[in-house]
């Protein structure tokens, strides 16, 4: 990339000072946001990062226009830095709170510390109860209200290790580094932004806890403005609840219970009726039923969702039968559904199984099971038409055999 002299409104550029405020995007905490201010021109600070031993500022050009040279003033947007502090001061405390009740061998795998949340990823072996959830939320915020001092000193790294802080794995540190402190709660190696005392953070709330990898997990939360506005979208939404269900807020649960108990009522009574009629299509299929070479067959199209509900139906109507074949097929999303059905008596001479292989190939299936049950399926609903000119053929095959 060349280097330019100028940019003016519209345009974008990469720009060093000699001096910055900003935080670069580093250790999982985004950068800092901001304006840059000329006497002909104004830019909003887009991304800031480090290349090789400079600071990068990505600006975009608001007004009028920014010449290489120009004096400048560098403001940064301090609620954003605010708010982002609370969140990298609120990933030491969640990671103290973690080792405390899950156990020391708790490590961070990564973060992201922006100014509307904060994510870490952690070592560990299992998903994390509700209740030990709790346990971490309870310690975090009672080290807020304790307005616990946060203090940061630059150190020989190995006074740091002697001091115990805890380092990142796989980080590589120089001769000194910045320890940050949180009363006796918490000490770490960290180079990010922090608020001065824990009381700053004002509330702090886990909303999400899941698998990342295997031995890793993840934890969303919030803290500050963010955990409050989530309360509050909590609230709104049991307040819009409680409206639906006609109900005040403390009743909620009691009248999702209720209407829970309603629908298994209505559901059973859905399926009483519908066994009825059932029951009433199902005994009309029984004048389908024929003699092949004095057995009683019944080979019938039936509207069965799964295997299970078609199973229910054959038991039906061999009972029916008392002593006979039934094969029943159905046709769902283009695949076909077989049952092959025979009494005790017959099953040595004609076993379910067998009958029902060679019937499947008409629909380009297959299927297996026990002389007296077997079930397929095939892949050609096309050959439907021929599967009763097939089971009778192949009946009195077996029969006169």
């Amino acid at each position: 990339d060349q280097g330019v002299s100028e940019a003016v409104a519209g345009e974008e550029l990469l720009a060093v000072f000699s001096q910055t405020p900003f935080y670069p995007e580093s250790g999982g905490q985004v950068a800092d946001q901001g304006l840059v201010f000329s006497s002909k021109g104004k830019a909003e600070v887009l991304e800031v990062y480090r290349w090789g031993g400079l600071i990068l500022h990505r600006l975009r050009v608001l007004e009028g226009r920014l010449r290489q040279g120009d004096r400048v003033r560098l403001e940064v947007f301090s609620e954003r830095r605010f708010s982002t502090a609370r969140h990298h001061t609120a990933t030491h405390l969640l990671h103290a709170a973690l080792r405390r009740v899950l156990g020391e061998h708790v490590r961070q795998a990564g973060s992201l510390v922006a100014p509307d949340r904060l994510r870490f990823d952690f070592t560990h072996f299992e998903a994390l109860r509700p209740e030990e959830i709790r346990a971490v939320e309870e310690l975090v915020n009672a080290r807020i209200r304790e307005d616990l001092p946060v203090e940061v000193k630059v150190v020989p790294l190995r006074e740091a290790q002697a001091m115990g802080a805890m380092a990142l794995f796989g980080e590589k540190y120089g001769e000194r580094v910045r320890v940050v402190s949180i009363g006796d709660f918490s000490l770490e190696l960290c180079g990010g932004t922090h608020v001065k005392h824990t009381g700053e953070l004002g509330f702090f709330k886990i909303i999400s806890e899941g698998s990342v990898s295997a031995g890793v997990r993840r934890v969303e939360a919030l803290a500050g403005e963010p955990a409050l506005k989530w309360i509050f979208a909590l609230e709104d939404e049991r307040r819009r609840l409680a409206e639906l269900l006609h109900c005040s807020q403390r009743e909620l649960e009691r009248q999702v219970q209720r209407l829970l108990e309603k629908v298994k009522e209505l559901e059973r009574e859905v399926r009483r009726l519908k066994s009825g009629g059932l029951r009433k299509t199902l005994e009309e299929k029984l004048s389908e039923v024929r003699e092949v070479s004095g057995v009683k067959v019944l080979c019938t199209e039936v509207s069965a969702r799964d295997p299970a509900e078609m199973r229910e139906m054959g038991d039906f109507f061999r009972d029916k039968l008392g002593s006979g074949v039934v094969f029943l097929y159905a046709v769902n999303e283009g695949k076909v559904q077989l049952l092959a059905m025979v009494t005790r008596d017959l099953s040595r001479k004609i076993p379910a199984g067998k009958l029902l292989q060679n019937v499947a190939q008409v629909v380009g299936g297959r299927g297996g099971g026990r002389p007296e049950m077997a079930q397929g399926g095939g892949t050609h609903p096309e050959g439907v038409s021929r599967i009763k000119e097939t089971l009778f053929s192949e009946l009195k095959r077996l029969l006169s055999g």
